[in-house]
């Protein structure tokens, strides 16, 4: 039984810099969430709140000597700071008078890290945690999953205070071409004609590949007809409403306000809306799935990784949307890359440890507006079907895509927009999906992850010829262990530094691997004068 007491205020990494970065965030950096009813008898209230519990004496499992596992799991946490890094346990639960800098914290199969910090608060300990490999945690594992995903069960698991933007106008040190963590190249590949581009063949090569259609003729319609995305001109539209304090965290963006989706419609994606410096932008950024299923097997014999598989069937299509006006021109543009600070959760039963299914997003968008007054709108909608899978075995990996790419919306028949100059826009969506523990950018495990990437080019309404062009690619990504925006990494290891914690790496595990799918694109009017349009 643990004692009754006042509950100590968690370890929190508060900078000046943090400060700014939390400026938007709603609710306390440190509060506990309010108790919520679990909704299934295997979680009990608090497990429904901060995962399911970890215990040690699991049958077949050999933990590393430095993991610590408090008593009583999700029982002894008494509350989780606002960036997801430090959580506070009840300061009687066995084991946790052993936690110390360099061991492993596994309290639930979120509540999982490499401790970075440790501070007795009142009758509490707060711990400070960092990402960690599962190697780091167990020396003996067998665990499985097979079944589809509960809808019952998804939760939005919210860090507003973790660090999620960094500004990556210089691309130098972002550490990839698109920004996106684990992503290679994903900006649009210049061509004279509408193509498609497939990876050659090889171990890392998918054994299905995309085969798009040919872009449909592209209609001629005048700005806001029939090509036009619908809805109200983009200048004449205001902001999203507020977010909600819970559980969706505002992104510390300037003038952006983003948040996770998870339609009845099947789509998992992002909305977001920005308005600032005389720039309005308002969309969202799909993937559909239909009756999504999730397939897992790990296996570590000896401290090393034998076996780590992961599948998500039911991968139906992408879909993006928006719309944008400027009063201001060049001096609007932006160049963002944001990484959410939340997750679409889904805890996993079996016989061994219990698991989570962690969907993860972030998003890139650039504008490129020349010209005052300026608007621009588009929409692409494709369709696919088949599952994205990464399976690892004795020491190599093998993948497989959704085939089948067909077009329901045509991102170059849609663009449309009225302007003096030429203006182009580029939106990348990544949806990452992890098996395995821990949350956030810190959620290690077999990863799959599938990023989308739609650009457009609308010409100057003063040319001869008013040329446009489009491009849709799409990439998979696939590994071991974690992953997060290096600049992400970065702005964690400044708070860190300034409590003089250990340093985290925005990666662990495998290297991440990109393997790309498939580029669909055209431009029009099909005269030579527009074909730089893409």
């Amino acid at each position: 039984m643990h004692r009754q007491r006042r509950r100590g205020t968690a370890l929190t990494i508060v900078v000046a810099l943090a400060a700014a970065v939390c400026a938007a965030c709603t609710g306390g950096g440190g509060a506990a969430r309010a108790r919520v009813a679990s909704p299934d008898a295997r979680l009990t209230d608090a497990e429904w709140d901060h995962g399911a519990s970890i215990r040690r004496d699991t049958d077949g499992v050999v933990f590393q000597p430095d993991v610590v596992i408090p008593g009583g799991g999700a029982a002894s946490v008494v509350s989780v700071s606002g960036d997801g890094l430090t959580w506070t346990l009840d300061g009687d639960a066995d084991e946790v008078d052993q936690l110390a800098p360099g061991k492993l914290l596994l309290v639930t199969n979120r509540g999982a890290g490499r401790v970075l910090g440790v501070e007795r608060v009142g009758d509490d300990v707060a711990v400070t945690i960092g990402p960690a490999e599962l190697t780091d945690f167990f020396v003996e594992l067998e665990a499985s999953y097979e079944g589809a995903i509960d809808p019952a069960l998804i939760q939005v698991r919210a860090a507003p205070g973790l660090p999620a933007a960094a500004d990556v106008t210089n691309r130098d040190g972002d550490g990839s071409a698109s920004g996106l963590a684990g992503e290679g190249p994903a900006t649009a590949t210049t061509a004279a004609a509408t193509t498609t581009t497939v990876p050659a063949g090889g171990p890392a090569a998918p054994r299905s590949l995309l085969r798009p259609r040919q872009v449909p003729p592209v209609v001629t319609t005048p700005p806001g007809g029939p090509g036009a995305a619908p809805g109200a001109r983009p200048e004449d539209r205001g902001v999203l409403p507020p977010v909600s304090p819970a559980p969706f965290p505002v992104v510390p963006v300037t003038g952006m306000r983003a948040f996770p989706l998870h339609g009845s419609d099947g789509s998992w994606g992002v909305e977001l809306a920005y308005d600032h410096n005389g720039l309005k932008v308002v969309g969202s950024a799909r993937v559909y799935l239909e009756q999504p299923r999730i397939d897992f097997n790990l296996v570590i014999r000896d401290g090393r990784i034998v076996t780590a598989e992961v599948s998500l069937s039911g991968v139906a299509g992408v879909r993006a949307s928006f719309e944008a006006a400027t009063e201001t021109g060049l001096q609007a543009n932006i160049h963002q890359v944001v990484d959410l600070p939340d997750d679409l959760s889904v805890p996993v039963f079996g016989p061994e440890l219990p698991f989570a299914v962690n969907f993860h997003q972030s998003f890139k968008i650039d504008t490129v507006f020349s010209a005052k007054k300026s608007t621009l709108s588009f929409t692409g909608d494709y369709a696919f079907q088949g599952a994205l899978r990464a399976g690892y075995r004795d020491g190599s990996f093998a993948v497989g895509a959704p085939s089948g790419l067909s077009v329901r919306r045509s991102l170059l028949q849609s663009t449309a927009g009225v302007s003096l100059g030429v203006n182009g826009f580029i939106i990348a969506h990544k949806l990452r999906v992890t098996v395995g523990i821990g949350g956030f950018g810190f959620a290690v495990g077999p990863y799959v992850s599938l990023t989308t990437t739609m650009s457009v080019v609308n010409g100057s309404d003063l040319g001869i010829v008013k040329c446009k062009g489009a491009t849709l690619n799409l990439h998979m990504g696939y590994g071991i262990g974690y992953v997060m925006p290096a600049a992400v990494a970065n702005l964690i290891n400044m708070f860190l530094r300034a409590l003089n914690l250990g340093q985290i790496a925005s990666s662990g595990g495998t290297k991440p691997i990109t393997t790309h799918l498939a580029t669909l694109q055209g431009y029009a009017p099909k005269v030579k004068v527009c074909a730089g349009a893409v």
